[in-house]
């Protein structure tokens, strides 16, 4: 079990505003995933990227960390610096885990923000012998958090995720971490915008007057963001909620072309002009936009519900194949079982054949033993007067003589 320490938090009230600060626009949700892999004595590697989904009346797609720079005219150099900063708070977040944690340590993070709630995702996968390699991870990932079905990724992606479905999966110890957020109400972003903008009255048509003005460049601020604890543990005594807005700034304004803007905002006022959009027409535009989600939604349940069904089949078949092998080597036994009986009746009944001839020998030599008695007896019996003749014969002889 992970030990959350008060240094731990702290780096994780960092990471919050890092991300907070990053994101140029208003966000329902953010999600960030970042790996660090140990190669002994080389230095530890990973990746990281997150994505946040912007906040409106329908779910939008998610915008990905590296999109940031070019949808919003921002310096992309200065942007990638930002989240090198925030990838170096992972690994002394790891660092610090190490301190406290004798043994096996995390390979990868997973940090979502949603309905103001803060949950980091540890999980113990082995990242250098793994069925999936990274750019596969990151596919998996994006179903798994983002919902980023086969219905809306290539035909790779679909492979991969279909792959995923059918069992090649890494089963690996996870642990979870669950707080508050810190939320400041004059957290700045890195891009200023007016809150204003994000609603526009209408009364069913666009006008000319609901054109933004012209901008001439992005007002951008950034920070220098130490991560020297001791400093911050001693502002923090303070105030709670002071150490990210008493840190040292540094304002710098990046100059984007204007030719852009200008020729946008031409091409509004001629739309605008040209055609008035009724509010209707808006209407049946997002009943179809609903229509297409739930039309996706409905094909990627079938693919689940068909991806379950074939899974369900496989195991069926390899349970019928298992009971046919077992009945198959039941029978072979009961088989041998019955040819070793036979055998044995054989030998039995061998046996008692063997017995009874004896008995019937032994029985054959009584008899010619009792015969041969008789015989003798009556033997006996025939010479026994004839003895007696021939002694009185000779008496009367002796007399007469």
């Amino acid at each position: 079990m992970l030990n959350h320490t008060k240094k731990i938090k702290e780096i994780y009230e960092e990471i919050q505003r890092k991300l907070l600060y990053m994101i140029p626009e208003k966000w329902e949700s953010i999600y960030l995933y970042s790996s660090v892999i140990e190669n002994g004595k080389n230095a530890p590697t990973g990746e990281l990227f997150f994505y946040y989904i912007p906040k409106g009346i329908f779910r939008k797609n998610p915008v990905n960390v590296y999109e940031v720079p070019s949808k919003f005219n921002i310096d992309e150099n200065q942007y990638l610096e930002l989240v090198a900063k925030l990838y170096d708070d992972i690994k002394i977040l790891r660092e610090e885990f190490k301190k406290s944690e004798p043994g096996e340590m995390w390979s990868n993070i997973t940090i979502s923000i949603t309905n103001m709630k803060f949950r980091a995702e540890y999980s113990y996968e082995d990242l250098i012998n793994n069925t999936f390699n990274s750019y596969e991870r990151h596919v998996i990932w994006r179903y798994k958090y983002l919902g980023i079905g086969p219905e809306q990724v290539s035909k790779k992606d679909k492979d991969i995720l279909f792959r995923y479905f059918n069992g090649a999966r890494n089963l690996a110890e996870v642990e979870e971490y669950n707080a508050g957020i810190y939320v400041e109400q004059d957290t700045k972003n890195i891009i200023e915008y007016n809150t204003e903008e994000d609603e526009i009255e209408n009364d069913g048509y666009i006008r000319e007057d609901d054109i933004l003005p012209e901008k001439k460049y992005n007002q951008i601020k950034s920070h220098k963001i130490e991560n020297n604890w001791d400093s911050r543990r001693k502002k923090k005594t303070e105030t709670m909620w002071s150490s990210y807005h008493n840190t040292s700034l540094e304002q710098y304004v990046i100059k984007t072309s204007n030719n852009n803007e200008k020729k946008k905002n031409s091409e509004r006022r001629i739309k605008i002009q040209q055609q008035r959009i009724p509010k209707e027409v808006i209407q049946n535009q997002e009943n179809e936009m609903q229509n297409q989600q739930i039309q996706q939604q409905e094909i990627y349940k079938r693919q689940l519900e068909q991806s379950r069904i074939n899974q369900q089949e496989m195991y069926k078949q390899q349970l019928r194949q298992s009971r046919i092998q077992q009945q198959e080597m039941y029978k072979q036994q009961l088989e041998n079982l019955r040819i070793r009986e036979q055998r044995n009746q054989k030998v039995q009944m061998q046996k008692e054949q063997n017995q009874e001839l004896q008995k019937q020998q032994e029985q054959r030599r009584k008899m010619q033993n009792q015969q041969m008695k008789k015989q003798d007896i009556q033997k006996e019996k025939v010479n026994k007067p004839r003895r007696n003749q021939i002694l009185l014969f000779s008496e009367d002889e002796i007399d007469e003589e």
